[in-house]
């Protein structure tokens, strides 16, 4: 290459820089993808024909009004005494307090109960409101750690008729379930195990209360 010392340098150093820029992903470290889980699952198989209550059901309109507020995003919650911390390297693929949403409507639609869960742009008046607070939803270790921890969650709920002269009803519902392991799989069974069975009962209570 023809040019002075001076211009062959600026050219090298270019060349260099435009190498580096081609090539910038090689060039950030390396790191595992952090994993995506979720505990709504699939759709629940709806195989039993419906009941005849469930041809003329009852509306209800239901209302998150609150989520233990540092397990509400997409990281998982653990509490060890007084000390909260976030599992690291595991992530749940939406917001915990989304996914738990979720999982309500797919539990009502496959109860074959009296209840219709009324969509949250619906207009259609409703017989019934279903308020309720996710107040627990954690990762619990006991004081001896050898034992595996436990998945806790814990809900309040209200369930109040739109008709004159209707009682307010008030439930507490606390599930706790062991993980198999103190690893992130096993954990993750137990979200969904406890989240499942704290659902199934609320959905009976609210089936039974309208």
């Amino acid at each position: 290459m023809s040019g002075s010392p001076r211009s062959r340098a600026r050219f090298s150093v270019a060349l260099m820089a435009g190498l580096a820029l081609s090539g910038c992903i090689s060039l950030l470290p390396r790191e595992r993808p952090v994993p995506l889980y979720s505990f709504e699952g699939p759709p629940l198989s709806v195989s039993a024909p419906p009941s005849p209550q469930a041809l003329h059901p009852v509306t209800v309109r239901a209302s998150l009004n609150g989520f233990e507020r540092a397990a509400s995003g997409d990281r998982l919650l653990t509490v060890d005494g007084d000390a909260q911390a976030f599992i690291s390297n595991a992530r749940w693929v939406s917001p915990a307090q989304s996914l738990f949403e979720s999982a309500l409507v797919t539990r009502f639609a496959a109860a074959h109960g009296r209840v219709r869960l009324l969509g949250r742009n619906e207009a259609a008046a409703s017989d019934a409101r279903l308020e309720f607070e996710v107040t627990r939803f954690e990762t619990r270790y006991a004081a001896d750690r050898s034992l595996p921890p436990q998945v806790l969650v814990e809900i309040q709920a209200s369930l109040t008729p739109t008709t004159p002269g209707g009682t307010r009803r008030d439930r507490t519902f606390s599930v706790r379930v062991p993980a198999s392991a103190n690893r992130v799989r096993a954990i993750v069974a137990a979200y969904v195990r406890a989240t499942d069975q704290a659902l199934e009962a609320l959905v009976a209570w609210t089936n039974a209360g309208v």
